[in-house]
C-alpha cells in the first residue's frame, strides 16, 4: 500500500507541472489534461497495486507510465517534439532531485524506511515548498521557448536534460541498493541537474539573443529604407511646389491665348495647343494608403512596385496618424509581409495581393496580406522555409517575434492557392 502511494505522489507531481505551468496558456487543453493525467494516476495505482496483474519489477513500470505521461504532454501542449522533451526531461529531473532527497534522508536518518508513509509524506513537503519556485522559474522559461523558433536548435537542446537524466538514473546507485544512498548520491543528482539547467538557460538566452539581434537588424533595414523613401519624397514635393509656381505663373498667359483662339474661331490651332498643353500638365500626386506616415511611405512603395510587376492588388487600410507601437517595429512586420508577397507572386501569371489593416476595438491593431501561391511553401513546425536560402525565412520569424513581443500573434497559412498572412499587435501597456 505504501509503495503504491508512494509512486502515485511522484507520478501525481510530474503530471500536476503540466496543469500548473500552462493552465492559463491560450491553446492548453484543460479538460482534456485533466481528465488523462487522473486516469493515468489511477491506472498506475492500480497496476502497481497489483490488481491488475502481479508486479514484479516497479521500476519498469514506472518507465512505461513515464511514456505515457509524456504522450499527455505532448497532447495537451502546443510544442514542436524536441521542445516537448526538453521541458518533459526537465521536470522529470525535477521530481529525481525530490525522489533522491527522500531516499538519502531516509536511509541516513533511519526515521523512516524507503517508499513509507514518512517518505510520502516528506516528499509531498519537498513539493509544496519547491512548487512555487519551479513555476515562477518556469513560465519566465516558457515565454523564451516560444521565441527561439529554430529547429535545429531544439533538436540538440533537449538532449542535455535527457543526457543528464541517463547519468542520474544509472551512476547514482539507483538500480543498487538502499544501502549504498550516500552523500555522494545526492549531491551527484542535484549537481548534474543544475549543470544541465545553467547550461540550457545559457543557450536558450544566447539564441533569444540572436534571435533579438536578427529583429534588429530587420529593423534597421526597413528604418533606413523609410528614411531614404521618405527623402525622396521630400525631394518629390518640393519638385511639385516649384512646378506649381511655374503653373500658376504661366496660368495667365495660356487663358489669354485660348481666350484669343476662341474669338478667332481658330478651334484647330486651339485642340493643337491643348493636346499639346494637357502633356506639360504635372503628373498627379503620388497616392496616399493611411493617415499613418512612416507605413503610407512603405505601402506607397510597395504599391509602386506591385503596381510595375503587373501586380492586381487592392488595398482596404485605415490606420490613424499615430499608433502604440514603434515605427521601427511596424515597418519590420508590414515590410516583411508585403516584400513576402511581392517575392511569391513575383513569377506568377495573373497574380493577386489583397492588403487589410486597421484598428479592432481601441487598442489591437490587425493586418491582413494575402497573395496567390498555386503551390504550397514548404514548412516545419508551424513556420515556413524561406525561398532564398537554406533554413526558415528570418523575415517569417521576426513577424512573429513581434507579434509575440506585443501580445499579439502572427498566423501564415496556405489555402487553396492562396497564401494567406495576418498579424494581431496590442501595445504592452494600454
Amino acid at each position: 500500500m505504501e509503495t503504491t502511494v508512494y509512486t502515485a505522489v511522484n507520478t501525481f507531481f510530474i503530471n500536476a507541472t503540466l496543469i500548473l505551468v500552462f493552465w492559463n496558456s491560450p491553446n492548453f487543453k484543460k479538460k482534456a489534461a485533466l481528465v488523462s493525467i487522473t486516469l493515468n494516476v489511477l491506472l498506475k495505482l492500480i497496476c502497481v497495486s497489483g490488481l491488475l496483474f502481479p508486479v514484479h519489477n516497479v521500476r519498469f513500470l514506472e518507465i512505461i507510465f513515464s511514456l505515457i505521461s509524456l504522450f499527455i504532454y505532448s497532447f495537451c501542449i502546443n510544442f514542436s517534439i524536441p521542445q516537448l522533451l526538453l521541458f518533459y526531461f526537465l521536470v522529470l529531473d525535477y521530481v529525481i532531485i525530490v525522489r533522491g532527497i527522500v531516499s538519502y534522508v531516509s536511509v541516513r536518518s533511519e526515521l523512516f524506511s524507503p517508499q513509507s508513509w514518512g517518505s510520502i509524506l516528506l516528499s509531498i513537503i519537498l513539493y509544496m515548498v519547491s512548487v512555487p519556485v519551479i513555476l515562477h522559474f518556469t513560465k519566465r522559461t516558457i515565454k523564451r521557448f516560444q521565441n527561439v523558433k529554430v529547429p535545429s536548435f531544439w533538436r540538440m537542446m533537449w538532449m542535455i536534460p535527457a543526457i543528464n537524466t541517463m547519468i542520474v538514473l544509472v551512476f547514482t546507485n539507483v538500480f543498487q541498493s538502499p544501502d549504498t544512498i550516500g552523500t555522494r548520491f545526492i549531491l551527484a543528482r542535484i549537481l548534474l541537474t543544475i549543470v544541465s539547467l545553467v547550461l540550457c538557460i545559457l543557450l536558450l538566452q544566447a539564441m533569444e539573443n540572436v534571435v533579438q539581434q536578427t529583429v534588429l537588424r530587420e529593423q534597421l533595414k526597413y528604418t533606413e529604407h523609410i528614411s531614404e523613401l521618405q527623402k525622396a519624397q521630400y525631394i518629390q514635393l518640393q519638385e511639385r511646389i516649384e512646378e506649381m509656381r511655374r503653373f500658376r505663373h504661366d496660368m495667365r498667359q495660356h487663358i489669354n491665348l485660348i481666350q484669343s483662339y476662341l474669338s478667332s474661331g481658330n478651334t484647330k490651332a486651339l485642340k493643337e495647343y491643348m493636346d499639346t498643353y494637357k502633356i506639360t500638365l504635372p503628373s498627379p500626386p503620388q497616392k496616399h494608403y493611411c493617415k499613418h506616415p512612416t507605413l503610407d511611405t512603405l505601402l506607397g512603395y510597395y504599391g509602386e512596385k506591385y503596381a510595375s510587376s503587373g501586380i492586381d492588388f487592392e488595398t482596404n487600410i485605415n490606420l490613424p496618424e499615430t499608433l502604440p507601437f514603434p515605427d521601427p517595429d511596424l515597418c519590420v512586420i508590414f515590410g516583411n509581409l508585403l516584400e513576402n508577397a511581392l517575392e511569391s507572386c513575383s513569377a506568377q501569371k495573373d497574380p493577386k495581393i489583397r492588403i487589410a489593416a486597421g484598428l479592432s476595438g481601441v487598442h489591437t491593431l490587425f493586418l491582413i496580406v494575402d497573395n496567390t501561391a498555386p503551390v504550397p511553401p514548404k514548412a516545419a513546425d508551424a513556420s515556413f522555409f524561406s525561398s532564398k536560402h537554406e533554413g526558415l525565412g528570418i523575415g517569417t520569424q521576426s513577424v512573429k517575434y513581434l507579434a509575440e513581443h506585443y501580445n499579439g500573434k502572427a498566423d501564415f497559412q496556405w489555402e487553396n492557392g492562396f497564401f494567406h498572412a495576418s498579424v494581431f499587435l496590442n501595445p504592452l501597456e494600454h
